[in-house]
């Protein structure tokens, strides 16, 4: 029975549901689809972010680097991946297509179609709803061109901005540098060498970019791991951290190097102004 393990039923849609899936909002929302739900067809991620906080189930590394993005963006508010449409208004839009509504084809059940994700902006104190497919360039067959002209005419209906991202709307190595920060968002979950010890790291290295300028970020390093109790690895860590953060910027359209001067480092409070990546 292994091979039903990833079948969709109404049982199953009835116990998601159940769950509450598909509801709630910030940290309280759950995904219709996890991980665990569906069958691999790529490298799976499960980043947590701070506007939401909590961790988030993507599907693929193109939905990793949308979601990146968003993430990044001051005015997004929510993210809210593989969320679901409601199936009775999809199969009223399938039949005014003309089309079989997709369903399983292992059991025949009609399925719940998602949206990748579904995106709160806020804009001059007003919030709206972007509704994203994240597709890979390549993968528009009809089945899934039926199932994106469902989705379009569904978002249509609730007034919501539909479109969709591949890869190619994806800007490198911008989400390349927002991945590199992201894995240190958190210093919490990282051993201490004592109580206190990240929190010490961190006050050190603003003190250290506050005074030092003219040198490279590889000499900063060398510094402070020999003569400001660093260990090895740990100021790249905590750089990380702070870009993630938005504590300090840099350049994100540009591959990270140990090679650039400490002044391609700023403080937040430098940068306004300074370039911001979105997607719409």
């Amino acid at each position: 029975m292994a091979k039903y393990k990833y079948a969709i039923t109404e049982e199953k849609i009835a116990r998601f549901e159940k769950e509450g899936r598909g509801k709630g909002e910030g940290k309280d929302y759950q995904p219709w689809l996890t991980i665990a739900d569906v069958p691999s067809q790529g490298r799976h991620s499960r980043p947590f972010s701070l506007k939401t906080n909590r961790t988030h189930e993507l599907l693929s590394d193109i939905e990793n680097g949308a979601f990146h993005l968003y993430n990044w963006s001051d005015k997004v508010t929510d993210i809210r991946e593989q969320y679901p449409l409601d199936r009775s208004i999809t199969q009223r839009i399938a039949r005014e297509m003309g089309i079989t509504h997709p369903a399983d084809p292992k059991t025949g059940c009609d399925i719940v179609l998602t949206t990748d994700l579904l995106i709160t902006v806020s804009r001059n104190d007003q919030f709206f709803l972007l509704a994203r497919s994240v597709k890979a360039h390549d993968a528009f067959d009809r089945r899934t061109l039926d199932k994106q002209e469902i989705e379009r005419r569904y978002w249509q209906e609730e007034s919501a901005d539909w479109g969709i991202i591949t890869q190619q709307q994806l800007p490198e190595p911008f989400v390349t540098n927002l991945r590199w920060a992201h894995e240190f968002i958190r210093l919490d979950y990282l051993d201490e060498l004592y109580v206190g010890y990240w929190n010490d790291r961190c006050q050190r290295l603003i003190e250290y970019l506050s005074q030092r300028s003219g040198i490279k970020i590889s000499a900063m390093i060398e510094e402070l791991e020999q003569s400001h109790g660093f260990a090895m690895g740990h100021v790249i860590n905590v750089i990380r951290h702070f870009i993630a953060t938005k504590q300090l910027a840099m350049d994100m359209n540009q591959e990270w190097s140990v090679n650039r001067d400490i002044s391609t480092l700023y403080f937040a409070d430098e940068t306004q102004g300074k370039q911001r990546h979105a997607i719409g």
